[in-house]
């Protein structure tokens, strides 16, 4: 009976272990039409700029971002970035069936792989479309480490097709965002 008992518990503990690294990782894995959030970063202009192809630059490596570990929104609802965001949309025309992804600023992000909150592992190269909030400028670079030809986008700004400025669509590689 002791030995029944022991297998019980141990099951349980194995479900509750499981249970709650799905609570704590998230439970979607696909897009909902809902974007997935990079929180900001901070910035400090007297440090020396680091960066890493996991996480977007910043300029003192040990500034924590305001809203750290912060949760995609819900269906249609924007996240609390103080109107200083740019939300990226794999398809033109804002396509929100498919993958997007909203980015808090300030900051900068010197590749686009693995941004934090993001479904999408890589947005290198993916980007079709944006919407910029009214309280930030989006300046978006073709090149990784913002190298290449550059384009800044305004407070309330949207592309529906990148495109159509200079083949940005599906060229972008990096990005600043500066809070108004």
């Amino acid at each position: 009976m002791k030995r029944f008992q022991n297998r019980v518990i141990l099951r349980l503990a194995v479900l509750a272990l499981s249970l709650s690294s799905v609570m704590a990782c998230g439970s979607n894995n696909t897009n909902t039409g809902a974007p997935g959030v990079t929180p900001p970063n901070a910035t400090n202009s007297n440090a020396a700029e680091t960066s890493n192809s996991n996480a977007p630059a910043t300029t003192n490596a040990n500034v924590t971002p305001g809203n750290a570990g912060q949760q995609p929104t819900q269906a249609g609802a924007k996240p609390d970035c103080g109107g200083c965001w740019v939300q990226i949309f794999d398809d033109k025309n804002f396509d929100a069936t498919d993958d997007n992804h909203m980015i808090c600023g300030p900051g900068k992000w010197p590749n686009l792989r693995n941004l934090p909150g993001a479904v999408k592992i890589n947005w290198s190269d993916e980007i079709e479309s944006l919407k910029i909030g009214p309280n930030a400028t989006v300046i978006v670079w073709i090149g990784e480490q913002y190298t290449g030809m550059s384009q800044t986008f305004g407070p309330g700004t949207e592309n529906a097709n990148l495109k159509l400025i200079a083949s940005l669509g599906d060229n972008i590689s990096s990005i600043e965002i500066k809070c108004q």
